[in-house]
């Protein structure tokens, strides 16, 4: 898959948590959240799981992601998507990058120049060529968008950064058995933003773009345990998605709604972060 190897262009250089600073901070719910955040943040390390669920309607993909980052900026990462099992981790100045055993490496200083070793597609490709080009298959598009679990796009689309209270349109808190929970709702403006990144590189072979709707429905979830820190983030939201008529198999235009699921996991908050880079 294209998003697989562009993993060790992307690179980890630079994957750190951003603790919250200088934001201005509107009503106590806000100040809460932030000091949630602040506390999690405060050893500069995190252990994080990710779990991103893709519905079309029709297929349905699961990718998972267990990361661990320091202070110290090392990180190790471990990704599975749609039974691909991908490791990425800096050591001696270069991003490795291990696809269903098959390495990739990229300097950390030239991050835009990988150096693929092998094809971890296989012949896997070539089941998605039609005569005239690229065909649309659903199970491979869910795929390509799991790509939003790949280390770049998680610093790109700042997951596991605050939310600078700018950009909430509004923010509820609620209290339950097992902590408090910060749901958060955003203007159209921000929505567009983290579509245009989740979708900037969902086009076909040729060029043919693929199209999104407006990210509908969209909030995210965060959840503050009993010792005040968070351990849990939760983002959703749809998009529906249009494909051009010369990218399906019956050359008619098809649109569904994709359901966007992903779940972080912050293990053992507040605690510092052993990371383990392979020999």
């Amino acid at each position: 898959m294209k998003m697989m190897r562009r993993l060790a262009a992307l690179g980890l250089g630079g994957l750190m948590v951003t603790v919250l600073s200088g934001f201005a901070i509107g009503g106590d719910a806000y100040s809460s959240y932030s000091e949630a955040f602040r506390k999690t943040a405060g050893t500069g390390s995190l252990h994080v799981l990710f779990t991103l669920d893709l519905d079309d309607g029709e297929t349905e993909v699961t990718s998972t992601g267990d990361m661990k980052v320091n202070a110290s900026n090392e990180v190790n990462y471990a990704m599975e998507i749609n039974g691909h099992e991908i490791l990425q981790y800096i050591k001696d100045g270069q991003i490795r990058t291990i696809i269903d055993d098959k390495e990739m490496i990229a300097s950390t200083d030239q991050k835009d120049q990988g150096v693929e070793r092998g094809n971890p597609d296989g012949d896997k490709d070539a089941a998605n060529e039609k005569a005239d080009g690229t065909a649309f298959v659903a199970e491979r598009f869910l795929e390509e968008f799991s790509g939003m679990l790949e280390a770049g796009k998680i610093k790109q689309l700042g997951v596991l950064d605050p939310i600078d209270s700018r950009y909430i349109k509004d923010m509820e808190v609620e209290k339950e058995d097992d902590g408090t929970y910060y749901t958060m709702t955003f203007p159209k403006e921000f929505t567009q933003i983290i579509l245009d990144i989740i979708t900037s590189e969902q086009k076909d072979a040729a060029g043919t773009a693929i199209v999104f709707s407006d990210l509908q429905d969209f909030s995210v979830v965060s959840r503050e345990n009993s010792d005040g820190y968070l351990d849990q983030i939760e983002y959703s939201g749809y998009t529906t998605v249009t494909v051009p008529a010369d990218l399906t198999e019956d050359g008619e235009e098809m649109s569904f709604d994709l359901d966007i699921d992903l779940t972080i996991d912050i293990q053992d908050p507040g605690t510092e972060v052993k990371v383990e880079i392979p020999a």
